[in-house]
């Protein structure tokens, strides 16, 4: 326990998030240019569009690649802030106190698991599969249950939560847990408690957002 205790409570903040924020630059370049390739987008879309108006798509995303690659940092606090919200609404609910700076630490620090995660799912698909359509895809969401499965078979709206639901998301709320465990002083069950019920409730919620949407926009 010691070895999280140091890194939740000594290590810095700004270093961990430039680590983050670089290690998501890196993987979302490996995807641009490795992955979406050229090839992708004229098997995907061929039967749906002219030769054209593919190559239009392929330069207006080009052009926006460094926009993309710009609001990685953002999006990142962004994450982390709302996350933040949610666990700290339920510390509100205990009688434990922890400043919104310390949970919004813990939840930063926490954002590293999710970093390695596209990491290695970037390095899994590039290993073991090939990309031909927009279908392959799927493929990156590796060690999900979505990725147990054929994409073929599944309703639509039913991709984006079995995506969600995979080992990356378990370690991430393990180690949310043993950051306010470390800071509230209270042992492992009452720290996965809280976060249980603040930021599992959250993703559950939205979950079911994004279901209601896909089912009525299908």
């Amino acid at each position: 326990m010691k070895p999280f205790k140091t890194y939740f409570e000594d290590s810095s903040g700004w270093l961990v998030f430039t680590l983050v924020s670089c290690i998501y630059l890196f993987s979302t370049y490996i995807v641009n240019e490795f992955v979406l390739t050229e090839s992708l987008y004229y098997n995907s879309l061929a039967e749906q569009l002219t030769y054209e108006r593919i190559n239009e798509m392929l330069e207006s995303t080009s052009q926006w690649r460094l926009v993309q690659y710009a609001i990685i940092p953002i999006t990142i606090l962004v994450k982390v802030f709302v996350v933040t919200l949610c666990l700290n609404a339920g510390l509100l609910l205990t009688t434990y106190q922890v400043s919104f700076k310390d949970i919004f630490s813990i939840v930063l620090k926490a954002e590293l698991i999710f970093a390695f995660a596209s990491i290695l799912n970037v390095v899994i698909f590039l290993l073991f599969f090939k990309a031909n359509t927009f279908e392959d895809l799927y493929h990156l969401n590796s060690l999900s249950i979505l990725s147990l499965l054929t994409i073929s078979d599944i309703e639509p709206w039913l991709v984006y939560p079995l995506s969600i639901i995979n080992i990356y998301e378990l370690l991430y709320i393990a180690f949310l847990a043993i950051g306010l465990m470390i800071y509230i002083n209270s042992d492992f069950k009452n720290s996965c408690k809280v976060v249980a019920t603040s930021y599992g409730s959250a993703l559950v919620f939205w979950l079911l957002f994004v279901v209601f949407i896909q089912i009525n926009a299908y």
